[in-house]
């Protein structure tokens, strides 16, 4: 029997790294609202995990695999209070290994190895730089204004600096706790982005790595997700090489089989590597890696319920937090003009969150 978690604090969990992080009240409510999505992939006698629920002692028993999000330190802890097993779960190590190759330093590993490819002989984008030395990356902004700050490990969007909002005073404070915290930061070049995309693999853990997919996807100004486009993959690639053209495409993905498990060999399950069309001079190029995300991914149940439920046509895949979403439903198919709305998780009177699938007609 499996048990299938959906965890969405895992980003945060996993930056934090202390089994003891306590988990924001809105991501306890989303992990609730949103664990139904599961069903999409999910087998006869599998467990879709409550988190308000929990287990009885009897569902502990039988669990032999748990498929969460995502890994960390905190879940663990959390599983084996539930009762499960500690022989089915990732030992300590292991976790702590998950959590070293998610920094976002193996996002800068992989571009150095893709520079070197003899096979990929397109334009990589300045490398991003990691600071442990605070003045030495205000020095670093000041030479290059252009740049943007990151956590060393991916929040959804919240582990960013947009530093032409603040003034020196506030970034230099921001840039010096997050050193403190989590020892180093990132500084990276700010990208005229004209859009966001992502390939989607699975590896087995032992050095396989498998295409599944694209992911195109909208996110907000401050780079927090909103919404996919379902697609097919072949109408998705036809967006892209309005920009770039299917060889890079079709070279970049044989790369990444090959080279990325160097930087995360002993990773098991699917993943995501987010990347970019940006413009420079009046050219269009591809970011081959803005970071990798070694955990499932809204992209990927986009790309699932596509393949699965409609397999042609186009639409689009939303995740809302609005309070208000029996009305907020409801007004959606008013003004949907004709466009199928589907909820793909059920809205009661106290939900906060759903996903729904916007279907053009």
């Amino acid at each position: 029997m499996r048990l299938l978690i959906f965890n969405p604090w895992n980003d945060f969990a996993l930056a934090n790294g202390d089994p003891n992080f306590c988990i924001p009240a809105s991501s306890v409510k989303m992990a609730h609202d949103l664990a139904p999505i599961q069903s999409l992939w999910s087998e006869p006698g599998d467990i879709i995990f409550n988190p308000q629920r929990g287990l009885s002692c009897d569902e502990a028993d039988k669990v032999q695999e748990v498929i969460p999000w995502g890994w960390s330190p905190l879940l663990k802890k959390l599983l084996l209070k539930a009762g499960i097993t500690e022989e089915i779960l990732p030992d300590d190590e292991t976790i702590k290994k998950l959590r070293e190759i998610s920094h976002r330093r193996s996002s800068i590993a992989f571009l150095k190895l893709l520079e070197d490819s003899v096979e990929y002989d397109f334009d990589i984008p300045p490398t991003p730089v990691e600071f442990s030395d605070s003045t030495k990356a205000s020095d670093f902004f000041d030479i290059n204004p252009k740049t943007l700050f990151k956590l060393p490990w991916s929040s959804s969007g919240k582990g960013i600096f947009w530093c032409e909002r603040m003034d020196k005073i506030e970034r230099d404070k921001r840039v010096i706790s997050s050193i403190r915290r989590m020892g180093s930061i990132i500084a990276e070049h700010r990208f005229d982005k004209v859009v966001d995309f992502a390939m989607l693999f699975e590896s087995d853990g032992l050095g396989k790595i498998v295409f599944k997919g694209y992911s195109l996807f909208n996110t907000d100004s401050k780079g927090s997700y909103q919404s996919n486009l379902l697609a097919s993959n072949d109408d998705i690639e036809e967006e892209l090489c309005q920009y770039t053209n299917l060889r890079q495409l079709n070279i970049l993905k044989l790369n990444i089989i090959k080279l990325l498990p160097n930087v995360i060999n002993y990773y098991n399950g699917m993943f995501c590597i987010d990347m970019m069309i940006y413009k420079e001079n009046d050219r269009y190029f591809l970011h081959p890696c803005v970071e990798i995300n070694l955990r499932n991914s809204m992209g990927q149940i986009a790309r699932q319920y596509f393949d699965k439920f409609m397999k042609m046509g186009k639409g689009s895949f939303h995740v809302s937090s609005d309070r208000n979403m029996c009305r907020y439903i409801d007004d959606l198919r008013d003004k949907s003009k004709g466009d199928e709305i589907i909820c793909l998780t059920p809205v009661y009177m106290n939900t906060e969150y759903c996903i729904y699938a916007d279907i053009e007609k």
